[in-house]
């Protein structure tokens, strides 16, 4: 048996850890021409994502989700992980973020609704027909 609030005492823990580690830079043959360190995605924020969304913290998932993907906003994995936290937090950012995923179903649905509030019918049906 669980006590409560270990799951989340877990996540930070292991966010605190991996941004430990992620903060140690990388070793000297990774530097850039001027010695500065090249751009990284935020481990921490991706892992503790994860390991929120998995706990059904849709809040702690899509901030630690959207913030990854901030550090690396072309990591595909992050982006489809982002849209999805942010979509079951009920988030506006959902919506920029389904823009960026014409292949996903769901970033289509909910294009397609937001489409019908705005009374913009032709743009829904076309999307519906598409897919």
């Amino acid at each position: 048996m669980q006590r409560p609030g270990t799951s989340k005492r877990l996540a930070l823990l292991t966010g605190a850890f991996l941004s430990a580690c992620a903060a140690g830079g990388a070793p000297a043959g990774e530097r850039g021409p001027r010695g500065e360190l090249p751009p990284r995605a935020d481990f921490g924020a991706y892992l503790v994502g994860r390991f929120a969304a998995a706990e059904t913290d849709t809040r702690a998932a899509a901030d630690n989700l959207l913030k990854a993907l901030r550090a690396d906003p072309e990591q595909p994995e992050v982006l489809n992980r982002a849209f999805l936290a942010a979509l079951l937090d009920g988030r506006p950012e959902a919506l920029r973020l389904a823009r960026r995923l014409p292949d996903n179903t769901t970033a289509n649905l909910l294009l397609t609704g937001s489409d019908v509030q705005a009374g913009r019918w032709d743009r829904a049906e076309q999307r519906l027909r598409a897919k």
